[in-house]
């Protein structure tokens, strides 16, 4: 059994029990297409398979000469093998139907992912998806049954991220109200914000929200466009206060359409933490009451994914689900998982694939969606996020307190896939006398609060799950200042923003104490230019008859500096596609331009590649069909964050002695490397700087170490990096 807890120190007590085998739901009933009764499994693998591990090592795209001892590897056909088509595989041994894992592999043999179920296991296919080895952790003498079902007949997506969704909810509910923008430029009347004693010029006092103070969120709302207006920020967690003073501005609160979505009809807060967390993201701020907002204009939608009465891992999926689909821009995660109890242990247990039938895939629904997923690192001292912050793509955030140290209990902010960074959590005091060292937010009526600061209905708590929301709110920050149109696009260029506006803490750039930095509302903010929403037709004449045209615009939400950017549009009028029209392609921002055109085809899509010779930042990618005497022009946009070139340096040392030399190669990391010349390598002996070297024309040279230098036990070369390429190192 699994356990999850919110995360404040003082909550890890009060831990829900999780079970981790509700599957997800089926996918929608198809025909098989393909069958296969072939498999049969001698031996359970409930820790690892030796015949998985045979093919995955040796023999694929064989089958492993251990065929069916522990494991069975299946080898789809090509014609079956296609996105989206849907895969079920059933195992039943002597007792009946068993739980079923899968290790899913590319048609390269490259190992992909694994999906598991306590049942029978359905999931879709992905593109290049090839080979297949089925496992079961509990069954003896299980014999197997795979079918195929036909793969989706619409048109095929790009393999680039998914370019929009509406901005407004979807018919998911919720209702459509959001927040006006406020003026803050004046300051703001919140009682409990200002700190409550004052120390060295510069220096940021205890009491009050010191947390805002640190973040520099007033100083972000001073920023055209960047209060959180128009932005919905869904709040997983024990629910919220929906009576509370500090949430009583219009349009502040939004709710799920309880008819839809019944199982998170009652959000009734009978813990505090829900509120405590949704109060950093976004209280009322400006109305003379209580503390303020991270996103003063933001919406808060509300989400009881931890509740007393049903706590599984199927619920919190859902809860996922329904936040995107009811409109969500941001995800905040107060909240981790732990096996039978042992604190921390969720890591291992996500590492493993034990989520990999519920959680994973709402939250990679969530991000294909263009919602940027927030959760809290933990609180056990470890050193990698707890989960769901380790889940790909989710912003994982640590703890500091207010003199920008690491909070003692915090998990370190290191995560494979996604974004680390940290925000203010407090301190961790325990005592309700000393509670201005911890972060000062709202707490529900509706439940009990011995600590009560500095009135009822506020309190003082300390945890990753204080520092989570701080991010949360300033994601909501950025997504307005881009426009609030949500899109995998505009969520990635959101998450760059909060690693360009970041405060390094220790080494700079990343590193595991600090991750990416203390995030910092002004800079995210400022590191993007602010995008005002248009509407994307162009008007025909007055009496005119021509037909209105829709054109869809298709690209990467990424790009590096000396590369180039692919992008592809499709036009279409009704439910024809236009082809041999022309489309022009534009890529504006602070950094410069690059335009391209093409002509459609006859599917009405024309592809280019847009050549990124730009400084790093944000920029708007443009589509544009200036129409003809029978069609109306259209036009489409999104959000494009270009990024440094990674580079890749080697170093290898040749001869002995007096002969010792040094040879180093700066190479960008392309598919296909070249070199980079005129760079500079500056070189080091065991930890001292020993010289620098200038690159040649193919990104090589040499250095001859002298002295004590050539005995030197370790050597390492470092490229700082530069406009257009990150850097790296090398040692040897």
């Amino acid at each position: 059994m699994l356990h999850v807890s919110r995360l404040t120190r003082a909550g890890l007590a009060a831990a829900l029990v999780l079970g981790v085998g509700a599957a997800l739901p089926s996918l929608a009933a198809e025909p098989a297409v393909y069958s296969d009764d072939s498999g049969f499994i001698e031996l359970p693998a409930p820790l690892a398979s030796t015949s998985d591990y045979a093919f995955d090592f040796l023999t694929c795209p064989e089958a492993p000469p251990n065929q069916g001892v522990d494991a069975w590897v299946y080898a789809l056909p090509e014609e079956v093998a296609l996105g989206g088509a849907p895969v079920t595989v059933t195992g039943t041994d002597a007792a009946g139907t068993t739980d079923i894992t899968a290790f899913v592999y590319d048609d390269d043999c490259t190992y992909d992912r694994v999906v598991s179920s306590d049942a029978a296991l359905t999931f879709p296919l992905e593109d290049d998806d090839r080979y297949i080895a089925v496992t079961t952790a509990v069954g003896m003498g299980t014999a197997l049954l795979l079918e195929v079902g036909a793969a989706p007949t619409g048109e095929p997506s790009p393999t680039t991220s998914p370019t929009s969704s509406p901005s407004a909810p979807p018919g998911g509910g919720g209702g459509g109200e959001v927040m006006t923008r406020g003026d803050y430029s004046g300051g703001v009347n919140d009682p409990f914000y200002p700190e409550a004693s004052t120390g060295p010029v510069g220096e940021i006092g205890p009491g009050g929200q010191w947390g805002m103070r640190v973040i520099r969120a007033e100083q972000a709302w001073q920023q055209p466009q960047a209060t959180g207006a128009g932005i919905r920020v869904a709040v997983l967690d024990s629910g919220l206060d929906v009576t509370h003073e500090d949430f009583q501005c219009p349009g502040k609160i939004a709710r799920l359409d309880s008819t839809a979505y019944p199982r998170f009809a009652d959000v009734t807060d009978t813990d505090g933490h829900g509120t405590h967390v949704a109060g950093i993201v976004g209280a009322c701020t400006g109305n003379g009451t209580g503390v303020v907002g991270t996103a003063p204009d933001a919406t808060i939608l509300p989400i009881q994914a931890l509740s007393p009465d049903d706590a599984t891992a199927d619920r919190l999926a859902e809860a996922i689900r329904a936040a995107v689909d009811s409109g969500a821009h941001v995800i905040n995660m107060s909240l981790g998982f732990s096996a039978a109890g042992v604190p921390g242990t969720g890591s291992a247990v996500a590492l493993l694939g034990g989520f990999a039938d519920d959680i994973d895939p709402a939250i990679e629904y969530a991000v294909a969606q263009g919602v940027v997923v927030v959760a809290a690192a933990g609180n056990e001292s470890f050193p990698v996020c707890g989960y769901p912050a380790l889940a790909d793509d989710v912003v994982c955030v640590g703890s500091t307190d207010r003199r920008d140290l690491n909070a003692w209990y915090g998990n370190f902010p290191v995560t494979p896939t996604g974004i680390a960074l940290m925000a203010p959590g407090g301190s961790g005091q325990v005592f309700c006398d000393v509670q201005s060292e911890n972060v000062l937010s709202t707490y529900s009526t509706q439940a009990e609060n011995g600590c009560a600061y500095p009135a009822e209905g506020y309190a003082g708590l300390d945890g990753t799950s204080m520092a989570s929301p701080h991010v949360a709110g300033v994601a909501a920050l950025v997504y307005d200042r881009l426009g609030g149109q949500r899109s995998a696009a505009a969520a990635a260029a959101v998450k760059q923003a909060l690693v360009d506006g970041a405060v390094d803490l220790y080494t700079p750039g990343y590193d595991p104490m600090s991750g990416e930095g203390r995030v910092d509302a002004l800079g995210a903010v400022q590191a993007v230019t602010a995008v005002t929403p248009t509407a994307t037709p162009t008007p025909s004449p007055t009496g005119s008859t021509s037909a209105a045209t829709d054109l869809a615009l298709i690209a990467p939400g990424t790009g590096s500096t000396t590369d180039s950017l692919p992008v592809a549009a499709r036009l279409s009028q009704g439910d024809e596609r236009v082809s041999g029209a022309p489309v022009e392609f534009a890529l504006a921002g602070p950094g410069g331009s690059s335009s391209t055109a093409g002509t459609t085809d006859a599917d009405g899509v024309t592809t280019a590649e847009l050549p990124l010779d730009l400084a790093p930042g944000s920029y708007t990618l443009t589509a544009t069909y200036a129409g003809d005497s029978g069609r109306q022009g259209s036009s489409a946009e999104q959000a494009v964050v270009v990024v440094r070139d990674a580079t890749a340096t080697t170093l290898a040392v040749e001869g002995k002695g007096g002969n010792r030399t040094l040879s180093v190669t700066l190479v960008d990391a392309d598919d296909t490397p070249t070199g980079l010349a005129g760079r500079s390598v500056v070189l080091f002996a065991d930890g001292r700087e020993i010289g620098t070297v200038t690159t040649g024309a193919d990104g090589s040279a040499r250095f001859a170490p002298t002295g004590r230098d050539r005995g030197a036990k370790a050597y390492e070369a470092r490229f700082a990096g530069d406009d257009s390429y990150e850097g790296s190192t090398a040692t040897a």
